[in-house]
C-alpha cells in the first residue's frame, strides 16, 4: 500500500536524511521551520577549515538578526481526508522488480583500485561515462507525482499571497550603550543623525571618504536615516502581469506545431540550473527485503525539478516569447559520486543513444516517408550531421502528430526496458519565462479598473501565446500548472525621479502573517531596514492555498541587472590583482549610477508563484490587498539622484581604498580585499558566498553593532596613513588566504624584524637611513615616511587679506589647470573638479588624491634639502619650484607651458601681480611658495629651456604606464641621509646536515679510528670514486719520462701503501 502524505511526514523527513546524506545545491529547504527561530544567518558562510587563528570574541557580530514575525493564517478544519490526492494505479508505472535501495546506496569505488576504462582521474576529478552513472536507480512516479496541491479547490488564496499587518517592534533598538551601570542616561555627543542630502551638503567632495568611514568633517559619527530624505507621492501607478508559466505533465498538448530536435542540443549546463520552486514526488526504491518478502509499503520524496536529470526536447516560437519543452528522466536521479552535487546534465553519449534508439525511431514511425531523408539513421549519422556543433536541426510536429510521437516514444522505452530502462517514467515540462511585457496591464492614471486588471493580463497571455491551451494546462488530470503573478507599484506624476525601497520589518511581518518560510533576506548596501525578501510557502499551507513562492524586491536593481541575472560583478582575485575587468566593472557601474540611474524612477515589485486554479480564484480579491498595501506604506520613496549618488560615492571610496592598498602593497591586502569586495557587492545585492576570513573580519569589526547603531556598515577608524589601515583586522595575510586569492606563495618568507612601536612611528627608517632605503620606501610605502603638516589657521575660512585672497585664487586655478591638462588615458573619469577652497586645492596634491585619481602612479623620492651624501644632482625643493610654476615674467615658451601661458592660470597670476603692485606681487610670490610646501606630491614637471632649439618641457611625466609624482622631502620623517643602510643583525642559519666528508669522518671516529687515518682513508676512497672519464681526461706522460726517486721502488698495484705514487710535479727533499 502507499502511505498517505499527511500520515508520513515525519517518516519522510527521516528517510530523506537516510537517502540524501549531504548535498551541495543551494536550494531553499522544503521543511517547515519553527517560528520560534526568529534569526537566521544573513551572510552566506562557505564551510571550510580554519584559515587563520581566530581572534573573534563574539561570532554573533558577523550577521544581523531577523525581525519578529506574527503567526501564519489558520485554515478551517478539513471535513474529510479522503480525496486529497490521486488514487494509486498499479499500471501507471512499473513498480516491481526494479533496482533496490541498497543498489542506490552502493559506495563509489576507489578509482585507484579499478581497471575500468570508463573511469578517468583527471585534475582531482573522477570522470565517469554516462552509462555507468546515469542509470536506473529504482525511482518511480505515481499518478499524482506532479501535484503539489490537494485535489480540492484552493482555500484562503489572498490571505496567503499578501497579508498586510504592522511590524512587531518596528523600531530596532540600537546597540549604543546609552545607559550606565547605575541606570543613568549617557548623552552621546559624538554621533549625528543625517540623511543622504545632509551628508552630501556636509562633504561635497566627490572623492570624499565619509560615505565609507561614516564620519563628518568635524569628526562626528554618522547615523544614516533615509527617512530624512523621504518623499511622499500622492498617486501611484500599479501594473499587473503574468511573468512566467510552468506546466508539469506526462500528456502535453499544444494548439500549434512543436519544433522537436532531430539531434541532441548539448549545453554546458542543464536547462534548469537552480530551483524554480516547482516540485514532484518520486517513489523511493524498494529495499531487497520488500522484493523478497512481498512488502509493498513504499515512501515518496519531494524533489525540485532542478535535481532531476533532464534535456532539451523541443520549442515553440522564438526570442522572448519562446515556449521551451524539456524532457525529464526521474529514474536517473542521483548525486555525483565525488562532488555530491545533483547530476542533472545528461551526457551527450547517452543523449545520442536516446535519439538514435527512441526519438528518431518514433519520428520515422509517425512521419510520412517524405520526411525520412531529413532524419538521422543512427548515432554515428547524427554526429556526422551535427558537424561537431552543440545542436542539430528541428522537425515541426503539428498538434495531432506530436501526441502520436510522444506515445510512440513511451512504447519504445517500455518494450525495451532492459536496454532503455533508465529513460522510463519520463515526463515533460513546458516553460515560458520573462513574458511580463507581453501581459502587463497598467492601472492608475488611465482609469483602468484594478479589479479587472489581472483577468485582462490573463487574456493578454492567451492572445500572445496561442500555442498554449489555458483549459488543458489548468486541467489537473493532465498535470499541474504554475504561473508567476507580478505586481509593480511606481509613483505617478512625480515632479522628480524617485526610488522605492521595501522596509524589511514590514516585509517580515507580511511574510510571516501569510505563512511563508524564513527564506532569503537581502539587505541593500548593508542597510539595516531596507532590502528584499524571498521565501517559499510552508508545504502544509501550500497544499491547501495553492500558493508556492513570493519574492518582494526593489526595481532599482534593474539598472545594473545583467541578462544572466548574476549579481556578481567581479571576484576577490580580480580586485586583489586590480585586473582590468575589475576596474572596468567599477567604472561601468559608476557611470550608470551617475548618468542613467538618476534620471528614472524605480518602484517596487511583488511576485507570487501560484497554481492555475488559485489564479482564477484570486482575480477578484487581490486588488483589495494591493490598496491596503499602498495605504500601509511598507516602502520608502527617496529621490533617485540621492540614492544613486549615495551608492556611487560609496563605491568610489571603496575603489579608491582598494587601488591604494594594491599600489602600496599592503601586508594584509588579501583580508582588506575581502572586506572591500563584500561591501562593494553589497551595494547591488547580498553576495552569494562569503569566504570564512571575511566573516571573521566582519565579526571583528562588529558588523551587527555598527549596522544596528549607525544604519549601515561603516569602516570606522579606517586610516590609510597607518599600517594596517584597520587596526582590528589581521596586520599580515596568512598564507592560506593568499592561496585562495591565487597568489604564488614564496618558498621562503622574509624574517620579521621587530622594532619599537614608538620609534617606528616617529622615525620609521631610523634617524639617518641610506638614500637607497629612502627611495624604496617612497616607491612602495610612501605613507610610512611622509607626514603632512597642518594648514595654518589664517589660510582657512574667508575674510582674507587682499594678497592672501589673490594667492588662494591663483593656487586654485593652478591646481585645476594642471590636473585638467593630464590626458584621459591616465586619469579616472570625473576625477577632475574645480576646488572651491584652499583646503580642497591642497587636498588634490596629497597621496590619497594621487592614488584615487590616477590609474597608475609611481612615487619618487626627492633629495632636496636633505643633509647627507646623495648621489646625483640635487633637485629643487617644492618651494623653489615656484620659479617654474609661477614665473615672474611672461616670456613665450613651448608645448603645454605655452598653452598655460595663453589660456591658463599664467595670465590670471600676472594680472593679480599687476593689481597688487611690486610689494604685493612679491608677497604673493612668497605665499605661493608656502602653499607648495604644504603639498605632499607634485608632478615631475620641467620647463622649456629655450624658445628655439631647446628642450621641450612637460607638466606631467609618464614612465612606462605610470604617472610620475615627486614627493615632498620636507615632509620626510628623518634627520638626514646616512652612509649606508641599517645593519641587519640577522645571520644566515647553518646547514641542516653535515657534509658527506664530515659525516664519514664522524662515523670512523666513533668506530675508534684516529682522525688522521680517517681523513686519509676518506681522501683515497674519494679519489677512487672518480669516474673513468674524469681520470682519462688528461693523458699521462710515458713511464720512461717519469723521474724515479733514488732508493725507492714503485709499489705494486695491490699495495696497501696509503701514500700516493710520485709524479714529476711532486717534490722530494732527498733529491
Amino acid at each position: 500500500m502507499i502511505k498517505t502524505k499527511d500520515g508520513l511526514r515525519a517518516k519522510k523527513a527521516r528517510l530523506a536524511r537516510y537517502l540524501l546524506p549531504e548535498t551541495n545545491e543551494g536550494d531553499d529547504s522544503e521543511e517547515e521551520v519553527d517560528q520560534d527561530l526568529e534569526f537566521e544567518t544573513e551572510l552566506p558562510v562557505q564551510e571550510s577549515g580554519k584559515l587563520v587563528q581566530s581572534v573573534v570574541k563574539d561570532w554573533s557580530q558577523r550577521t544581523l538578526g531577523r525581525f519578529p514575525r506574527p503567526p501564519p493564517p489558520i485554515f478551517p478544519p478539513l471535513r474529510a481526508l479522503g480525496g486529497l490526492w490521486k488514487c494509486f494505479d498499479r499500471l501507471y508505472d512499473s513498480y516491481h522488480f526494479g533496482p533496490t535501495l541498497e543498489a542506490y546506496q552502493e559506495p563509489t569505488p576507489d578509482p585507484s583500485m579499478l581497471q575500468d576504462a570508463g573511469l578517468i582521474y583527471i585534475a582531482n576529478h573522477l570522470l565517469t561515462d554516462g552509462w555507468s552513472q546515469f542509470k536506473d536507480y529504482g525511482w518511480r512516479i505515481l499518478p499524482g507525482f506532479n501535484h503539489m496541491f490537494h485535489s480540492r479547490p484552493p482555500c484562503m488564496v489572498a490571505e496567503h499571497m499578501l497579508s498586510i499587518v504592522p511590524p512587531i517592534n518596528s523600531t530596532r533598538p540600537t546597540n549604543l550603550e546609552n545607559h550606565g551601570r547605575d541606570g543613568r542616561r549617557i548623552v552621546v555627543e559624538d554621533q549625528i543623525t543625517m540623511g543622504v542630502a545632509e551628508m552630501l551638503e556636509d562633504d561635497d567632495d566627490p572623492h570624499s571618504m565619509s560615505f565609507l568611514t561614516g564620519e563628518t568633517k568635524s569628526g562626528k559619527y554618522i547615523h544614516i536615516d533615509l527617512e530624512r530624505d523621504q518623499v511622499f507621492p500622492k498617486e501611484f501607478t500599479v501594473t499587473f502581469d503574468i511573468d512566467s508559466i510552468i506546466w508539469v505533465t506526462r500528456l502535453p498538448k499544444f494548439n500549434t506545431a512543436v519544433n522537436v530536435h532531430t539531434a541532441p542540443a548539448i549545453r554546458e549546463f542543464a536547462p534548469i540550473q537552480k530551483s524554480n520552486h516547482a516540485y514532484v514526488e518520486l517513489l523511493v526504491p524498494q529495499t531487497e527485503a520488500d522484493q523478497v518478502g512481498g512488502r509493498e509499503e513504499w515512501y515518496t520524496l519531494r524533489f525540485p525539478l532542478s535535481r532531476i536529470p533532464h534535456i532539451r526536447f523541443g520549442s515553440i516560437g522564438g526570442h522572448s516569447n519562446t515556449i521551451n519543452i524539456y524532457l525529464f528522466f526521474p529514474r536517473m536521479t542521483h548525486q555525483h559520486s565525488t562532488t555530491k552535487w545533483w547530476a542533472t546534465n545528461v551526457p551527450k553519449y547517452l543523449q545520442d543513444i536516446f535519439w538514435a534508439k527512441v526519438v528518431l525511431v518514433a519520428m520515422t514511425t509517425v512521419l510520412n516517408d517524405v520526411y525520412h531523408p531529413y532524419l538521422g539513421n543512427n548515432k554515428d549519422h547524427i554526429q556526422f550531421k551535427q558537424n561537431n556543433k552543440s545542436s542539430g536541426g528541428t522537425m515541426p510536429f503539428r498538434a495531432g502528430s506530436f501526441e502520436s510521437l510522444l506515445g510512440q516514444m513511451a512504447t519504445i522505452v517500455e518494450n525495451d526496458d532492459q536496454n532503455l530502462g533508465q529513460f522510463g517514467s519520463h515526463f515533460y515540462v513546458a516553460e515560458v519565462k520573462g513574458c511580463k511585457h507581453y501581459t502587463k496591464v497598467i492601472t492608475g492614471g488611465d482609469g483602468t479598473d484594478m479589479s479587472a486588471s489581472l483577468e485582462e493580463s490573463r487574456q493578454h497571455f492567451i492572445r500572445e501565446f496561442p500555442a498554449l491551451s489555458w483549459e488543458d494546462m489548468t486541467d489537473r488530470n493532465r498535470g499541474e500548472m504554475y504561473c508567476d503573478i507580478g505586481i509593480t507599484i511606481t509613483p505617478e506624476n512625480s515632479s522628480q525621479a524617485l526610488v522605492g525601497l521595501w522596509k524589511l520589518d514590514w516585509l517580515e511581518a507580511s511574510f510571516g502573517a501569510s505563512g511563508y518560510l524564513s527564506g532569503n533576506l537581502h539587505r541593500i548596501n548593508t542597510m539595516d531596514l531596507y532590502g528584499s525578501l524571498q521565501a517559499e510557502m510552508r508545504q502544509s499551507h501550500s497544499e491547501r492555498s495553492h500558493v508556492i513562492f513570493r519574492s518582494a524586491y526593489n526595481l532599482a536593481y534593474e539598472v545594473i541587472r545583467t541578462t544572466s541575472n548574476d549579481p556578481t560583478l567581479f571576484t576577490d582575485r580580480d580586485a586583489y590583482n586590480l585586473e582590468p575587468h575589475y576596474v572596468d566593472q567599477i567604472q561601468n557601474v559608476l557611470n550608470i549610477y551617475k548618468d542613467t540611474g538618476q534620471n528614472k524612477s524605480y518602484g517596487i515589485r511583488d511576485e507570487y508563484r501560484i497554481g492555475g486554479q488559485a489564479l482564477m480564484t484570486v482575480m477578484g480579491e487581490i486588488h483589495k490587498q494591493v490598496r491596503i498595501l499602498i495605504d500601509a506604506q511598507p516602502m520608502i520613496w527617496i529621490p533617485s539622484s540621492l540614492w544613486f549618488e549615495l551608492l556611487s560615492r560609496r563605491i568610489q571610496a571603496l575603489f579608491h581604498v582598494q587601488c591604494y592598498l594594491v599600489k602600496a602593497k599592503a601586508d594584509n591586502l588579501g583580508i582588506m580585499t575581502g572586506i572591500l569586495s563584500f561591501l562593494t557587492q553589497s551595494t547591488i545585492s547580498t553576495p552569494k558566498m562569503v569566504q570564512p576570513y571575511v566573516n571573521e573580519a566582519m565579526a571583528v569589526l562588529r558588523y551587527k553593532n555598527v549596522v544596528s547603531t549607525f544604519g549601515m556598515m561603516f569602516l570606522h577608524g579606517l586610516d590609510l596613513t597607518k599600517d594596517p589601515c584597520l587596526e582590528e583586522v589581521h596586520a599580515v595575510d596568512p598564507l592560506a588566504i593568499l592561496g585562495l586569492l591565487g597568489v604564488k606563495l614564496p618558498t621562503r618568507r622574509a624574517r620579521l624584524v621587530l622594532e619599537s612601536p614608538n620609534a617606528l612611528d616617529l622615525l620609521p627608517l631610523g634617524p639617518r637611513p641610506s638614500w637607497k632605503e629612502i627611495k624604496e620606501c617612497i616607491e612602495k610605502s610612501p605613507y610610512k615616511l611622509i607626514e603632512r603638516p597642518k594648514v595654518p589657521e589664517e589660510w582657512r575660512g574667508s575674510g582674507h587679506s587682499p594678497v592672501l585672497a589673490s594667492a588662494i585664487y591663483v593656487f586654485k586655478l593652478f591646481t585645476h589647470h594642471l590636473w585638467a591638462s593630464l590626458g584621459e588615458k591616465w586619469i579616472y573619469p570625473d576625477a577632475i573638479h574645480n576646488p572651491g577652497t584652499l583646503e580642497e586645492a591642497l587636498e588634490l596634491w596629497t597621496l590619497n588624491s594621487a592614488f584615487g585619481r590616477l590609474r597608475n602612479v609611481k612615487f619618487i623620492a626627492s633629495n632636496a634639502d636633505l643633509h647627507g651624501p646623495v648621489s646625483g644632482i640635487r633637485v629643487k625643493s617644492f618651494e623653489a619650484r615656484r620659479e617654474m610654476y609661477f614665473p615672474q615674467t611672461m616670456n613665450k615658451t613651448k608645448g603645454i607651458w605655452e598653452t598655460l601661458r595663453e589660456n591658463g592660470y599664467f595670465s590670471s597670476y600676472h594680472k593679480e601681480c599687476g593689481t597688487l603692485g611690486p610689494s604685493g606681487a612679491q608677497e604673493l610670490y612668497k605665499l605661493l611658495g608656502s602653499f607648495l610646501t604644504h603639498c605632499e606630491v607634485l608632478p615631475n614637471s620641467s620647463r622649456s629651456v629655450a624658445l628655439e632649439g631647446g628642450q621641450l618641457g612637460k607638466v606631467w611625466e609618464i614612465a612606462g604606464n605610470n604617472v610620475i609624482m615627486v614627493t615632498n622631502s620636507g615632509m620626510y620623517k628623518l634627520e638626514g641621509i646616512g652612509q649606508k643602510g641599517r645593519i641587519n643583525s640577522s645571520t644566515r642559519r647553518g646547514p641542516t646536515h653535515r657534509t658527506s666528508k664530515q659525516f664519514q669522518e664522524r662515523i670512523m671516529k666513533d668506530q675508534g679510528f684516529p682522525p688522521e687515518i680517517a681523513q686519509r682513508a676518506i681522501n683515497i676512497s674519494r679519489r677512487k670514486a672518480r669516474s673513468g672519464k674524469s681520470k682519462n681526461k688528461r693523458i699521462p706522460p710515458k713511464k720512461s719520462d717519469l723521474p724515479t726517486p733514488s732508493g725507492d721502488e714503485s709499489p705494486p698495484a695491490d699495495s696497501s701503501d696509503e701514500s700516493p705514487p710520485a709524479n714529476r710535479y711532486s717534490s722530494d727533499d732527498s733529491n
